[in-house]
């Protein structure tokens, strides 16, 4: 690798980061957008040339050459973009637009020439220092080549120098030395080494085009770091701010055509700029003859207005303005122009109207608060009787409501009192069947005492809910599952072995239907943690994770709840009817005759699910 490609490397990481550097700092910037571009065309050109300069054979130079094409060919598309934006062009948008779309269109039109083989070098040899190109001076490929490089160059120096004759301050002429003498030196090693010497067959030095222009691209990297240029030019700021005011601003030249407008301007219309200019600014408004008067007397005059004037949008809606027109003179103090600007006043109409509405309601409320003075005077001597005969039945009503008071907390105490005596009586049934258990000696008869006195701890659980319920006719069902599931794991000594998971709705159940669905749901939850995960299954399947899941959902007027276990599941030949125990077909009398309900009995290996449905009807 020789000296040439080497520093073809330097260069191209530094054009990458100069690029990056700048872009970063404002990546909405169209100034910083087009200088991003420039550098990675020639970081792409430094790149291809330092393999150029040190190939070993005339394959690998054409090879890499046409690598580095399309950042020779790029960069004065961008160069051409970035010295626009750079230097405030007084050009529209559209013509802006324009001319850097037509110079990538031309770069894009030789990149694709030049990978079908055209502008190939008349001939490529080793020289003193590098590898040496020789053009064809007739070939057509170079010939536009080099027009279309040289235009961009003119434009660029163009807009440079239109930017030099506007600039009326240190920090811009700073910017502008900056910019345009590193340009300016970079154009003319460029041509020198790049185009002149190839042509004339004269060459001791390697195209160094990429080379060249970093002094161009450093000089502005150095001016941004150094002294912050670029960031928000004056004319920048001053744009952005034109664009961020919400205030109508519109810019008229002396024949009255519209030159620039804002960014709420066009809004308020529903127009694009570019549709605005060039109009007549009296066919945006509904007065034009006023407009045009106005126009004529700030001719003379320094400042008019404010004045009330209406625009037409687009679709033909009148806006409501208030607006001033300022002029403008040249330093000979003849006219040309004129700034129209104001706001928006449909809100301060619209505001206005409101106050006079509001002022009329006041009068109006005024005259009627002297007709409701008049009317309460009146009212007030027919609510000085009526209070006295209201005092005699509000006497009479506090006695009744006493009265009711104290049958009320009578009621309570009694209904207290059955409470205690039912919950004394089950509690003695339940002693009875466990004194009657304890003299039996088969293990079976004592299961049966077991289940029997679990079902009338169940209808004693279902009675403790409705007493703590507010009216006691409804019982918290939702509470009672959770209660009865803790029980039945206590009872069956089930609690460290199966997890009950509950998935319960809030949904109070009459009491008609509480106690039988009381009774269903015990035996549903005992019959699983009985069979389903009996002492068998669960010595069978220790580490397995036993799970009981309980549902109880409310929807459309349907009362739905389903035990459902992983458990080992019923025999295939499993039939209610048949059993000889009393817990399903217990269930099953329940289902059909006390909630007129339907049970569902699903089965597998995996597990059992019970779903018992119905409608509670009061």
């Amino acid at each position: 690798m020789n000296a040439f490609s080497i520093i073809s490397a330097i260069v191209f990481l530094l054009y990458l980061q100069m690029g990056i550097y700048v872009f970063l700092k404002n990546r909405t910037s169209r100034i910083n957008q087009m200088f991003l571009g420039l550098c990675l065309s020639f970081a792409l050109w430094a790149f291809g040339y330092i393999f150029v300069f040190s190939a070993p054979s005339i394959e690998y130079v054409l090879g890499w050459d046409l690598v580095a094409m399309p950042g020779y060919a790029l960069f004065p598309a961008f160069m051409v973009g970035f010295n626009i934006y750079m230097s405030g062009s007084d050009a529209g948008k559209i013509l802006r637009r324009s001319v850097f779309t037509i110079s990538v269109l031309l770069a894009l039109l030789l990149i694709v020439l030049g990978f079908m083989g055209f502008g190939q070098p008349a001939e490529v040899y080793y020289g003193t220092f590098s590898w040496l190109f020789m053009y064809d001076a007739t070939d057509p490929y170079y010939l536009f080549f080099y027009i279309y490089v040289g235009l961009a160059a003119a434009l660029s120096g163009f807009f440079l120098l239109a930017w030099s004759r506007r600039i009326d301050n240190q920090k811009d002429r700073l910017q502008f030395r900056f910019i345009f003498y590193p340009f300016l030196f970079s154009a003319i090693i460029t041509i020198l080494f790049d185009v002149v010497l190839p042509s004339i067959g004269d060459a001791y030095m390697p195209m160094i085009g990429h080379l060249a222009s970093f002094p161009w691209l450093a000089g502005i990297a150095v001016a941004i770091v150094k002294f912050q240029f670029m960031r928000n030019p004056d004319h920048v700021m001053a744009s952005q701010a034109l664009s961020e005011i919400r205030e109508i601003v519109i810019f008229i030249d002396d024949s009255n055509h519209i030159v620039r407008t804002n960014r709420f301007t066009n809004r308020l219309l529903g127009i694009r700029e570019e549709a605005i200019q060039g109009q007549l600014v009296s066919s945006f408004f509904d007065n034009q003859a006023m407009v045009n008067s106005y126009l004529q007397r700030i001719r003379t005059r320094q400042h008019l207005g404010p004045v009330a004037l209406t625009l037409t949008d687009q679709s033909g809606n009148h806006i409501e303005t208030s607006l001033s027109l300022l002029a403008i003179q040249d330093t000979f103090n003849d006219y040309r122009g004129c700034i129209l600007y104001g706001h928006d006043n449909r809100e301060a109409l619209n505001l206005q109207k409101e106050i006079i509405i509001r002022q009329h309601a006041e009068k109006n409320l005024r005259s009627i608060s002297e007709v409701l003075e008049t009317r309460v005077k009146e009212r007030t001597r027919e609510l000085a009787n009526s209070y006295k005969e209201l005092q005699v039945k509000m006497t009479e009503r506090m006695r009744i409501e006493e009265q009711i008071k104290a049958d009320i907390a009578e009621k309570e105490i009694l209904i207290n009192e059955i409470h205690n005596r039912v919950k004394n009586n089950m509690n003695i049934i339940i002693s009875l069947i466990n004194a009657q258990d304890k003299k039996n000696t088969t293990r079976i008869a004592s299961q049966k005492f077991n289940d029997l006195a679990q079902r009338v701890r169940t209808l004693l659980i279902v009675h403790q809910h409705l007493y703590l319920s507010i009216n006691y006719s409804d019982v918290d069902f939702a509470s009672f599952l959770k209660t009865i599931s803790q029980d039945l794991l206590v009872l069956h000594k089930r609690t460290e072995k199966v997890e009950i998971r509950l998935e319960v709705s809030d949904v109070f159940l009459d009491v008609d239907y509480a106690i039988p669905m009381g009774i269903i749901v015990n035996e549903l939850i005992s019959n699983a943690l009985q069979h389903g995960f009996s002492s068998w299954f669960l010595g069978r399947n220790k580490g397995r994770k036993n799970i009981l899941f309980v549902e109880y959902l409310f929807k459309d007027g349907v009362y739905e709840i389903s035990v459902n276990d992983n458990g080992k599941g019923l025999p295939e030949d499993f039939d209610i009817q048949e059993l000889i125990t009393n817990g399903l077909p217990l269930v099953e009398i329940l289902v059909n005759d006390q909630i007129n309900g339907s049970m569902e009995v699903f089965t597998s290996s995996e597990g059992t699910l019970f779903k018992v449905t119905f409608k509670a009807v009061k």
